[in-house]
């Protein structure tokens, strides 16, 4: 519809003061997405009702209610993983994140060692420093550095140094001495308890069991280690090491408790410290370097630290932090319904997903030298493959022989499937952030011709892609590959779908897809050149599956 002049200056006025007024696009990631933790934090920052903050929920599965809350989803290393610091610090990158808040324990000595150079790179991290986040993490350390601050605190000892068990006070609490989310916690009442439940349990500690109100003090702190502010909230109903009741509390005593606590470690944005109020008073027994899973009601209360931490990172004003007494939390269950498109996707494995070239030379390589013959270079090699010529010319390139050995094809049958080649195999490096594109709007399957199903598990599950995908169709080896993969996807749908995509980087792949009536893409990253991929005529024809949500966005209904 066209604008008329006088709409037209108003919708530009209001756009303009839209943009005055939000100003650029701040990107906030949250890691843990699956997690009541993360929930809290993305909760805190939709409470700011600003159309400038745009928030990305990360997790490691794709298949969780967090990944559909935000405005984008973002498939995360293990913080275990060798190229966590190159793949966030990519992912911060290449979406201008202007913020991390990490949630999950384990990853936090992995952000903190490179919060400092994602800084430089304009990322800042809501984590504290690595000798902060170890004193609380083993849970002994956290003891000895209260009781060096002289503030209140349960005996502890470690199961490794108690030399007669029957001596103990029981009841006494069993937990592990780098723990998380109260799991493998045991209260135990008595010696054969205490045996059974430690006997199962490695690197624990033990502590008298403190009878008293449970709280919990949601802390906030400047990126310099500066107090800001607390909320203390009185755990009234516990399940599973979470808050299902809870109270905010007007008390002056533990938030100045709280204060020495943070400052003298010092603590870095947010962080939750957990207490009894027994007839000694207050007995701290630990603290966590992240927001709490029950800071939604901290946030509710007037205690809204995703938001300050916003602020602090844009280098903005503060909003106020006066958390409320007396308000309470009732919590329940919330689900996310999702319904994806009707357009299934399949994806063949070896050159869409993954670049099998370094495989595929490899074994030629080896088998050429065994034959006493000099093979030709990679280039050579991958682009005569890709052509279709035979193996064996290209093994004896200025040879003078120019048969095909049937003892080469028979080599190369016996190697191309095995461990130590699938090793070489590498995940294309756009295809994960693709796959978390098109997860959230399509089921999605892989359909693959292997002759060993065992090591195509083992494969998939190295390199974490299984997750992804709603079934493996792995089809046994045979010579004609796109009738093995129509009779794979024949056997686990009962009804075949009536509209589909099949994406592919041989004829085999487009035959299948033509048969069953399905939308074929063939990719270029493959083991097929343009010429032959055009001559298979497939419906489409893109470089490699970065185009591909773009071009799903158009011929199956979902965003781009």
């Amino acid at each position: 519809m066209k604008i008329k002049t006088t709409e037209a200056s108003q919708a530009y006025r209001f756009l303009e003061q839209v943009i005055l007024r939000t100003g650029k696009t701040f990107k906030v990631l949250i890691t843990g997405a699956g997690t009541a933790t993360a929930l809290c934090a993305f909760k805190g920052l939709k409470a700011m009702a600003d159309p400038s903050i745009r928030v990305l929920m990360g997790d490691m599965q794709p298949n969780c209610a967090g990944a559909y809350l935000g405005d984008e989803f973002v498939c995360m290393p293990s913080a275990d993983d060798p190229e966590f610091r190159k793949r966030v610090t990519e992912i911060c990158r290449c979406r201008d994140v202007g913020l991390v808040i990490p949630t999950i324990d384990y990853e936090f000595p992995a952000w903190s060692e490179i919060a400092d150079q994602l800084l430089a790179n304009g990322t800042r991290v809501a984590i504290s420093s690595p000798s902060a986040i170890e004193q609380c993490r083993q849970k002994d350390l956290t003891i000895a550095y209260l009781r060096r601050m002289e503030l209140p605190c349960p005996e502890t000892w470690r199961v490794s140094q108690i030399a007669d068990p029957s001596g103990l006070p029981y009841p006494v609490f069993l937990k592990p001495r780098c723990g998380r989310a109260s799991l493998n916690t045991h209260r135990v009442e008595n010696l054969e308890e205490y045996l059974y439940y430690a006997s199962k349990t490695q690197d624990c500690l033990v502590q008298p069991c403190l009878m008293g109100r449970e709280v919990t003090i949601d802390t906030l702190s400047t990126f310099d280690g500066r107090f800001l502010a607390a909320c203390p909230r009185e755990r009234v109903e516990v399940k599973s090491g979470q808050a299902y009741r809870s109270v905010t509390l007007d008390a002056p005593e533990l938030t100045a408790y709280a204060r020495r606590i943070v400052e003298g470690l010092p603590l870095i944005g947010p962080a939750n410290i957990q207490c009894f109020l027994t007839d000694r008073g207050p007995q701290f027994f630990e603290i966590n370097t992240r927001f709490g899973a029950g800071t939604a009601l901290s946030i509710h209360a007037g205690l809204n630290g995703p938001a300050a931490l916003v602020a602090m990172a844009r280098g903005e004003a503060l909003p106020t932090l006066q958390p409320r007494p007396n308000v309470w939390m009732l919590r329940y269950w919330q689900e996310a319904f999702v319904e994806r498109a009707a357009c299934p996707i399949f994806f063949d494995l070896d050159g869409p997903i993954l670049d099998v070239s370094y495989r595929h030379y490899q074994v030629y390589c080896d088998i050429a030298k065994e034959t006493g013959l000099s093979p030709a270079s990679f280039e050579i090699y991958w682009n005569d493959k890709r052509a279709r010529k035979p193996h064996l010319p290209n093994a004896i390139h200025g040879s003078g022989e120019g048969s095909v050995d049937a003892d080469f094809n028979r080599k190369w049958l016996e190697r191309i499937e095995t461990e130590p080649y699938l090793g070489l195999d590498r995940v294309w490096p756009w295809v994960i952030d693709v796959l978390s594109n098109l997860y959230r709007d399509h089921p999605l399957y892989l359909v693959t011709v292997r002759s060993r199903p065992d090591l195509l598990t083992k494969q998939l599950e190295r390199l974490n892609l299984a997750r992804w995908f709603q079934a493996v169709l792995c089809c046994p080896a045979r010579e004609n590959a796109s009738r093995a993969k129509i009779e794979g996807i024949r056997r686990h749908f009962s009804h075949v779908p009536r509209e589909a995509v099949i994406v592919g980087d041989t004829e085999a792949d487009i035959d299948c897809g033509k048969e069953l009536g399905f939308h074929t893409v063939g990719v270029l990253s493959g083991i097929r050149n343009r010429d032959h991929l055009e001559s298979s005529r497939c419906d489409s024809l893109l470089e490699d599956i970065r185009a591909l949500p773009q071009h799903l966005a158009t011929l199956c209904g979902g965003p781009s």
